[in-house]
Formats: C-alpha cells, sequence, structure tokens
C-alpha cells in the first residue's frame, strides 16, 4: 500500500474512532478501493455481543461525512482528494478473520475454525466461542464439531471427544481459516444487515 494511502487511512480511522466511541462500536476495518471509475472509501463496523443495524451504519455515515467535510473546508485541507463514496457496512454474518486485531474484536463471538490436521482429537471443522487470542493461540469454549460423520469408529471418536470438552486451546499455524459462524439466531436481513453508501465530491 503507498505510504500516502497509508496516511489517509491512518487520518480517517482517528476521525471514526471520535464517531464510534461514542456510539459504543468498534472497527473492523478502514480500507480504500478503485471501483470502476469511483474510488470507495469502505469502513466496517462492530458492536460487541449485538447485530449492526442499518440505523448504525447511517449515523456512522452522516457523522463521519460531516467530520470529513469539516476537514476539507479547514486550513489542513481535505483528507481525500477528488471525488469517492463512502461506504459504512457490519462485518457480514461470515466474516473470514485474518488479522491478530479482528481475533481480539470479536473475542466472545462464535466462530468456524478449519484445522489443517486434527489436533488433540479435534475434528478438522469446528466451531466454538473464542475466548481469547494470545500468544498466536486461539482459546475456545464449548468446541461443536462440524463435521458429517462417515464413518463409526475414528471420525465418531473425535467428534465425541470435541463435544465433550469445554474448552480447547488450537494454535494459528495448525488453521487454514477462521471465520464468524453464521447462527441462525443471529442472521441478518438484507434490510438490517445493509450498509450506508453516501457519495462525495471533496
Amino acid at each position: 500500500m503507498p505510504a500516502k494511502q497509508d496516511k489517509t487511512i491512518e487520518e480517517i480511522t482517528k476521525l471514526t474512532e471520535s464517531v464510534v466511541s461514542n456510539l459504543g462500536l468498534l472497527i473492523v476495518g478502514i480500507n480504500i478501493a478503485q471501483q470502476g471509475k469511483r474510488r470507495v472509501v469502505n469502513v466496517t463496523i462492530h458492536r460487541k455481543g449485538e447485530r449492526i443495524t442499518l440505523d448504525d451504519c447511517e449515523k456512522v455515515s452522516r457523522q463521519l461525512e460531516q467530520l470529513l467535510d469539516e476537514r476539507a473546508e479547514s486550513a489542513e485541507g481535505p483528507v481525500i482528494e477528488g471525488a469517492y463514496a463512502l461506504e459504512v457496512e457490519s462485518p457480514g454474518i461470515d466474516r473470514i478473520l485474518k488479522k491478530e486485531s479482528e481475533y481480539r474484536i470479536f473475542c466472545g463471538e462464535t466462530v468456524e475454525l478449519r484445522l489443517k490436521e486434527s489436533i488433540q482429537g479435534l475434528p478438522l471443522v469446528l466451531k466454538g466461542r473464542l475466548l481469547e487470542f494470545e500468544n498466536s493461540c486461539f482459546r475456545i469454549e464449548n468446541p461443536k464439531s462440524l463435521e458429517k460423520p462417515k464413518t463409526k469408529g475414528k471420525a465418531a471418536t473425535a467428534k465425541d471427544d470435541c463435544e465433550a470438552a469445554a474448552e480447547v486451546s488450537i494454535p494459528l499455524t495448525a488453521l487454514y481459516s477462521v471465520r464468524l459462524y453464521p447462527e441462525t439466531q443471529l442472521a441478518q436481513s438484507d434490510e438490517e444487515q445493509g450498509s450506508a453508501l453516501e457519495p462525495n465530491q471533496l
């Protein structure tokens, strides 16, 4: 990423933090991308233990838009040169987690883990509540197998061992992927999840 874009994201992050902290929200990530002929500033937000609604996205979008406009009219000049669209959205119900910051942000949430190989008698695919990420290791509560048993015996034993454990620790190096688990009771409709997209002509 170019140094200039790094600086731009850093400044947008500071402005966004001043908005979300007053709303009880967290920043998951901020990205600037070129989509066809337009540039999009994407801000992803999260609230611990609760869903992000379209209203949340709209509030953040309006307040951040106002701060960016005020900054553009100040002696410092605009944070972002030229036209762009500001998009504020939720992480999505099955977001793939890739950064240490995301692992920590989503502590307390149910995640799906895919292992490279079975360790500690665990199945290759399981879900559980992410309690902690420390020292490159995930601490998972109430692990449950997501594998469909194909045969009795070894596969069934791995499933039984997994579900009998109250808590397991899994090193990051043992995993193919970690993602939010889209539990039915937390699934969001398009209207609830959505995103707020505002054009800007700075």
